[in-house]
């Protein structure tokens, strides 16, 4: 008995589409149907999505999601809970993230870790796929296990634009992570003055915000030498008095670091 999913009923079933004129003129959604018979999903290609959603390989799960049915195997996810969308959106594969979201991909399921596919657009630097994701209710609050936000990956990574959309969306520019770290101290331990100067002009950004060791963006920004930075909080009104919880202030490190200058007029 032939299979109807093989080759070789798909061949046999256009041969006798083809035959008949009529039933081309009559029945042509079942005609387009034959035409995107897909392979079956089996064991061993559950096993090879799986390696290419932990391999991040976005070109693999492309081609299967054009060769296999998508509704199939859309939920599936590898390592950590991570899913084939979520690559999608780190990666920039609009179209791909489409379609796995038309054959019903959750566009709010979390990783183990409370990762979400808006989280990986914005990790990514995707604007365009986060502003999709919107259109299609992501949550762009939702924060990880870490309790990072995607406004907090936009300030560690350094995304101006992203950044001023999620402000437009609502996000909260203040919110803290589980070491007591802001979008602002992220920002400024990685060095991004761009973003460090727009979270400073938002009324609720508090530049003496304080992270688990009580250090500052001050302190964060003279143990790194990095002097436009320094002058920017100080233009802020950041306080080059305040004590860590080792007793050591930004003035007292920078006076260490031949900075002090930088602080204080002589």
């Amino acid at each position: 008995m032939i299979s109807p999913g093989s080759h070789i009923a798909v061949i046999f079933a256009s041969l006798i589409v083809s035959a008949s004129g009529d039933l081309v003129a009559t029945d042509r959604q079942f005609a387009q149907r034959l035409s995107v018979v897909r392979l079956k999903f089996g064991a061993s290609e559950r096993e090879t999505w799986i390696t290419a959603i932990n391999n991040d390989s976005v070109e693999r799960l492309a081609l299967m999601v054009d060769q296999y049915d998508p509704e199939q195997f859309a939920r599936v996810t590898g390592g950590n809970g991570k899913s084939a969308l979520m690559v999608a959106c780190k990666l920039g594969s609009l179209a791909l993230a489409k379609s796995l979201v038309a054959a019903g991909a959750d566009v709010n399921a979390q990783t183990q870790t409370q990762g979400t596919a808006f989280m990986y657009a914005v990790l990514g630097g995707n604007l365009d796929i986060a502003r999709w994701l919107v259109d299609h209710d992501a949550n762009i609050h939702t924060a990880g296990s870490n309790g990072w936000t995607a406004m907090t990956i936009a300030a560690a990574k350094g995304y101006t634009g992203i950044l001023e959309w999620l402000i437009s969306q609502g996000a909260d520019a203040q919110v803290r992570d589980v070491y007591r770290y802001t979008p602002l101290l992220r920002a400024v331990e990685n060095g991004f003055e761009d973003v460090a100067g727009m979270l400073l002009l938002l009324p609720d950004t508090d530049v003496n915000a304080r992270d688990e060791n009580d250090n500052t963006a001050l302190h964060h920004a003279v143990a790194a030498k990095n002097e436009s930075m320094i002058k920017l909080l100080i233009s802020h009104a950041a306080d080059p008095d305040i004590a860590n919880r080792s007793g050591v202030t930004p003035n007292k490190m920078a006076q260490e670091l031949h900075m002090r200058h930088l602080l204080v007029d002589d």
